[in-house]
């Protein structure tokens, strides 16, 4: 791993250079990394929080074999479910414990397996060497024209991918967690394992109009939580999917470097600004700093005639009082 550097220098810049190539290959990680550790882990969250799920209902029910029906035909989840709630409570019989516990691991099997892939892809990834040859000025150029041709990915955990794939394997998980509901409950009537007779009993009849709500309602609920539970964990996976703060700091210190010592790109710079037009929507909130406020009331006492005093002024007005008054020139005697 290269060394990060801070401040570009002429003694540093071998260093940067260095640091600028490590920065385009994590660069390029990243986009590999939300096209296959995103997805992985999202789908791996999703399969593991359904056991879960599903095992918490079956915990609740599995002193009643009358409802074990559904279980019986799928004996990997109450074995899943055994095996995790069983190691934990060799560990604690605290009931808190263990759910905190379970919570911990829903997280750290994704999270492992992600974790794992990362270093491989990452050691797979490849990125282009940056050529920097020439004077002073060329080179500190291009340094930032290798920084700024590097994918420039941005990873918002409320915004794109992992919105895209938290909602696929939400829904997709959420509609598995209703059709077992269905199945569930249908073979408790009838006492068979046969999903469409399972599914179809409970359309048969008014009185399980109750059971079919409450299925699509594990459903919802089921999404719900796990919205929650994959934004904590697109936080959790984060540093293996996103760069762009690190890039864009160090790219803005390497357009600061190469500025200072190309002194016509930076005078070319500050003529372009100077014949930019008025851009309102930069200045939309312009009202509501201080400076504006304190220049409104200074032009309004202007041009009404009246005195204005600035908070410099009324500071140092305070400060004459107070030494007057504990001079005894004012109206208390000390």
């Amino acid at each position: 791993m290269s060394k990060r550097v801070k401040e570009i220098t002429e003694e540093t810049f071998s260093d940067a250079v260095d640091y600028a190539h490590f920065l385009n290959k994590k660069l390029h990680f990243n986009v590999l990394s939300q096209k296959i550790i995103l997805p992985l882990g999202s789908i791996l969250l999703a399969l593991h929080a359904t056991i879960l799920f599903l095992g918490v209902i079956y915990l609740l029910v599995r002193d009643n074999p009358e409802k074990l029906v559904a279980f019986n035909a799928f004996p990997f989840i109450p074995a899943c479910w055994n095996g995790i709630w069983g190691a934990f409570s060799n560990i604690t019989e605290n009931l808190y414990v263990k759910i905190f516990l379970v919570i911990v691991f829903l997280f750290i099997v994704p999270f492992a397996v992600c974790s794992i892939t990362a270093l491989i892809v990452f050691c797979l990834t490849k990125s282009k060497s940056p050529a920097i040859e020439g004077s002073t000025v060329k080179r500190a150029k291009n340094l930032y024209n290798y920084l700024e041709k590097a994918p420039q990915t941005q990873y918002i955990v409320t915004e794109g991918k992992p919105v895209m794939w938290r909602r696929i394997c939400g829904i997709v998980s959420g509609i598995c967690i209703i059709g077992f509901a269905f199945y569930y409950y249908g073979s408790s009537i009838n006492q068979n394992n046969n999903f469409l007779a399972a599914f179809s009993v409970l359309f048969q009849s008014d009185k399980s109009s109750d059971d079919i709500l409450i299925c699509l309602s594990f459903g919802v609920i089921f999404y719900f939580a796990y919205v929650l539970l994959h934004i904590v964990f697109s936080f959790i996976i984060q540093p293996c999917c996103d760069s762009y703060k690190e890039w864009k700091k160090f790219t803005d210190e390497a357009e600061r470097h190469w500025l200072s010592v190309d002194k016509e790109e930076c005078k070319r710079r500050k003529e372009d600004a100077s014949c930019e037009e008025y851009d309102g929507w930069k200045y939309r909130n312009l009202e509501k700093t201080q400076y504006y406020k304190d220049k409104t009331e200074e032009y309004y006492a202007k041009y009404m005639g009246l005195p204005y005093e600035t908070d410099e002024d009324k500071a140092e007005q305070l400060v004459r009082d107070i030494e007057d008054e504990l001079s005894g020139g004012g109206w208390g005697n000390y």
